[in-house]
């Protein structure tokens, strides 16, 4: 015959290690999760990074923005400044150049000397002027006129004019004949800044012409060839000339543009070259002071 089971023994208040656990009222039970819904406890967190990541990134592609900006606007400014510095050079630059232009040029307008006086050739009282392209020393009626196209920085002409021009102060002092002399510039610009100087002695000082004449041919050298104006006044000034309208004439170089426009046509007319001799108007092979002499006789006759 079976005993009956007996119930678990308890000491105090632990339980047999092989009691079960009464059955959980289902109304307190935790809720079940299903198997396919896993639970995550970090959505939230990983969705305020994604913002704060895309926050971050429009921050600094505006940041970008603007910062290319201001690189641009500072190379266009730096750009407007070379401008503006390149163009002050320019000007500065040109302004000089053409400063330096005008000095070397003179009087940008042609003005023709003119004048009309009686000097003093080795004593005798003699016709002096100046028509158009020549200044003219002799008298009206003189039986033959010798024409002299003359540059005064030409070495050769330097030469002839030592070798023949007391010949023609002589003849033209004894009537013989009336001298022509055109000045030109065919070398160097020692022949156009002597050439104004001249006549400006010629219009305002016409008594010392001769004087001044003689003495630029005397004085040309290389050295001369680099002078000024200012320069030429100094010398000419120095041989006595005293008038201060031919002493301002002389710095403004106010019939240099004379000289060339003589040159021009010089040139048109086949003449090339200095010295260039010229009887009664006509081109004649250089006659040293011998035989211009006997040609100014046999033409006298």
């Amino acid at each position: 015959m079976a005993r009956p089971s007996s119930p678990p023994t308890t000491t105090g208040s632990r339980v047999s290690a092989n009691a079960m656990p009464p059955p959980m009222d289902p109304a307190h039970a935790a809720p079940s999760t299903p198997d396919h819904l896993p639970l995550d406890r970090n959505l939230p967190m990983a969705s305020t990074k994604k913002n704060e990541s895309a926050r971050m990134r429009e921050i600094r592609e505006k940041a970008n923005e603007q910062r290319r900006a201001e690189l641009k606007a500072a190379a266009r400014r730096r750009a407007l400044i070379q401008a503006g510095i390149i163009a002050v050079i320019i000007a500065v630059v040109a302004g000089g150049a053409f400063a330096v232009y005008n000095a070397s040029r003179g009087s940008s307008e042609l003005t023709i000397p003119d004048a009309t006086a009686t000097v003093s050739v080795d004593g005798a009282e003699t016709p002096f002027s100046i028509d158009e392209s020549r200044i003219r020393i002799g008298a009206d009626d003189a039986p033959v006129t010798v024409g002299l196209v003359e540059d005064y920085s030409c070495p050769h002409f330097q030469e002839y004019e030592a070798e023949i021009g007391s010949t023609i102060t002589d003849l033209v002092a004894d009537g013989s004949i009336a001298f022509e002399m055109t000045p030109v510039q065919i070398v160097t610009n020692y022949g156009v800044r002597a050439g104004s100087a001249a006549a400006c002695v010629a219009v305002d000082e016409p008594s010392s012409w001769l004087t001044v004449h003689e003495a630029l041919f005397e004085r040309h050298d290389g050295r001369s060839d680099g002078w000024r104006n200012t320069d030429l006044r100094e010398f000419v000034e120095g041989l006595g000339v005293s008038n201060t309208d031919a002493l301002d004439c002389i710095e403004d170089g106010t019939y240099e543009n004379w000289i060339r426009q003589n040159t021009t046509a010089a040139s048109e007319a086949g003449i090339t070259s200095t010295p260039t001799l010229l009887i009664d108007g006509e081109a004649v092979s250089r006659l040293t002071a011998e035989q211009l002499r006997a040609r100014v006789a046999s033409l006298s006759e």
